[in-house]
């Protein structure tokens, strides 16, 4: 290859001027780490759950309580409505979290830079052999062996942080225990 000739892929041999970052940046390329936002969507939903759901679950499982108490099939049905907005309130501020820091983490990353003809429908992007291509070629492969990797890992923690024998007792409770009797049980734990 010759001194002066520019070389082939992605390899350059000096930086990019101000004006195609400037103009790189107005089309909406920008570095986005999709790590990040997933780690912290994973975070944001975590810290939501540990403050917000020890109450509302309490409150779903009271609601779930008079349901299962309730001898009357008609009055069933106001009480399932209440246990499914229960549940729903319960779920409610863990999901808003969870999107709050996505959204958090893609505008920091960005800069706060936002372009909204990214949300444009592009047809020409709509090709499945060229999505087919990229879910099982050597990048869609090395996608998930990381992702297999990351799981790998978060589950060999969680088996370490988890405590066996709450979870046979757990277990055995679900087993051998009617509805009524497992709420109970469940509810004197807390």
């Amino acid at each position: 290859m010759a001194e002066g000739a520019p070389q082939e892929g992605g390899d350059r041999t000096e930086a990019a001027t101000p004006r195609r970052l400037e103009r790189a940046r107005a089309d909406g390329h920008v570095p986005l780490s999709r790590e990040v936002v997933g780690f912290a969507t994973l975070l944001g939903a975590t810290l939501a759950a540990a403050l917000a759901l020890p109450p509302l679950a309490l409150d779903w499982m009271r609601t779930l309580r008079g349901l299962l108490a309730e001898a009357d099939p008609a009055g069933t049905a106001p009480a399932a409505l209440g246990l499914l907005r229960g549940a729903a309130l319960t779920l409610l501020p863990v999901l808003a979290a969870a999107a709050v820091a996505a959204v958090l983490a893609t505008l920091a990353q960005t800069g706060g830079h936002f372009r909204a003809g990214a949300l444009a429908p592009d047809l020409a992007r709509l090709n499945p052999l060229a999505a087919l291509k990229r879910i099982l070629g050597p990048s869609g492969l090395a996608e998930l062996l990381r992702t297999l990797a990351k799981l790998a890992v978060v589950g060999a923690g969680l088996w370490q942080a988890m405590d066996l024998a709450v979870l046979q007792a757990a277990l055995q409770a679900a087993l051998h225990l009617p509805p009524g009797a497992l709420l109970q049980h469940l509810s004197r734990l807390r």
